[in-house]
C-alpha cells in the first residue's frame, strides 16, 4: 500500500522540526508503516501523486480555504482518496492538568476528518484504555449533578481555527447564542475565551448584557476543570472540553455538527436550559470508552499494529 504523509498540512516553521510534537506523531506513523512493509511518501511539497491513502494535520473551513493546508486536503478529497486525520487527542485538560503543561503528545485520528462527521471506528470499544486514561491522569467521572440556578459556562471558539466553519464573524454568531440565553433566563453566563481568541470580539460579546463575566483561558489551557465544576451547565458551539465536563457529571452541549462529539451529546439546550434534570446521561460509561479509543500518544503511533488498525480501513473508505 502507498502512504503519503502530507507533511504541507504542518505549518511551514515547524514541519521540518522533530521535536515539534505533529511532525513527531507523522514520524512515528510513517515508522510504522514502514515496519509494516508499506511504501511511505513523505511530502513537505505539494505534488500531484497517486496514493491509497493520504495522513494530514487538521481540518479545512470555507473560511481560509486559500490556505496551504486547505488547498492539500481539497485535493485528495477531489482525488477521493482516504484521509485520515490528526489533531488534539480527547480527555487532553486531564493530560495538561496532570502534567502542567500544554503540549499533550496525544492525537486523535480520524477517518476523513478530525472535526464533527469524521468516523473513528470505535463502536463498543471496551473499557481497558479508558481505565487506563483514570489510572495514569488522576480522574474519575463523577454523578452528573442538576443545579438549573449555577452559571452557564460559554465555551468560546478562535476565529483562527478550523472548527467554527460559519461564514459570519464568530463574535456574532456568539453573541446571537446570549440573545437566545437571555431570553430563556437571566442567571449568569461565564464567557470563556479560547486562548487564540482575540480581545476585542470577546467583549463585543458581552456588551449590553447583564450578568456576564469574561473569563481569559492560559495560554496552557489549564483551568477549564475548575470553570466546569462552578457552572451549572457547558455549551459551546464545538470546543473538545465538553468532553471534560461529560466526564465530571456537567450537562453539556453543543451547537454545531463540527463538534468531535456532537453526534453522542445531548440537544436541545435552549429548551433544557431551566430543566437540566432532563439531560441524557444514558449510556455515558460506553461513550467514554469509545472516545478513549480515538487518541494516541506519539510513541504507540510506532507500533505496526496501530497503524494496520487504520490501514485495513481503506478499501472500505475507497467505497
Amino acid at each position: 500500500m502507498r502512504v503519503i504523509f502530507d507533511y504541507t498540512t504542518i505549518k511551514a516553521g515547524k514541519r521540518h522540526n522533530p521535536s515539534n510534537p505533529i511532525t513527531a506523531a507523522f514520524n512515528s506513523l510513517s515508522f510504522a508503516c514502514e515496519s509494516a512493509g508499506h511504501e511511505v511518501i513523505r511530502m513537505d511539497k505539494f505534488r500531484e501523486i497517486e496514493a491509497d491513502c493520504v495522513f494530514v494535520f487538521g481540518s479545512i473551513t470555507k473560511r481560509k480555504l486559500g490556505t496551504e493546508r486547505a488547498q492539500s486536503i481539497q485535493y485528495w478529497r477531489w482525488k477521493k482518496i482516504p484521509i485520515f486525520s490528526l489533531d488534539s487527542g480527547f480527555f487532553s485538560t486531564y493530560i495538561r492538568e496532570k502534567f502542567k503543561t500544554d503540549q499533550t503528545m496525544m492525537f486523535r485520528i480520524g477517518f476523513g476528518d478530525c472535526v464533527g462527521g469524521a468516523v473513528w471506528f470505535n463502536k463498543n470499544s471496551p473499557p481497558t484504555r479508558y481505565e487506563g486514561f483514570k489510572k495514569l491522569y488522576g480522574f474519575e467521572e463523577k454523578e452528573p449533578k442538576v443545579d438549573n440556578e449555577a452559571p452557564i459556562l460559554f465555551l468560546l471558539q478562535s476565529e483562527k481555527g478550523w472548527q467554527y466553519d460559519n461564514l459570519e464573524p464568530y463574535n456574532v454568531w456568539a453573541r446571537g447564542v446570549v440573545e437566545k440565553i437571555r431570553e430563556k433566563t437571566d442567571r449568569k453566563i461565564i464567557l470563556r475565551a479560547h486562548p487564540n481568541l482575540d480581545r476585542n470580539p470577546t467583549e463585543s460579546i458581552a456588551k449590553g448584557f447583564d450578568n456576564i463575566v469574561i473569563e481569559r483561558c492560559h495560554r496552557d489551557r489549564v483551568g477549564v476543570l475548575s470553570s466546569i465544576n462552578s457552572s451549572g451547565c457547558v455549551v459551546t458551539h464545538s470546543s473538545s472540553a465538553v468532553i471534560e465536563s461529560f466526564v465530571e457529571g456537567v450537562p453539556c452541549f453543543s451547537l454545531d455538527s463540527r463538534c468531535v462529539i456532537a453526534d453522542d451529546l445531548d440537544s436541545g439546550f435552549f429548551d433544557k436550559i431551566n430543566n437540566l434534570e432532563d439531560y441524557n446521561w444514558s449510556n455515558r460509561q460506553q461513550k467514554l470508552h469509545n472516545w478513549a479509543y480515538t487518541t494516541w500518544h506519539i510513541e504507540e503511533m510506532r507500533r505496526v499494529e496501530l497503524v494496520e488498525r487504520y490501514l485495513k480501513h481503506v478499501e472500505w473508505m475507497k467505497k
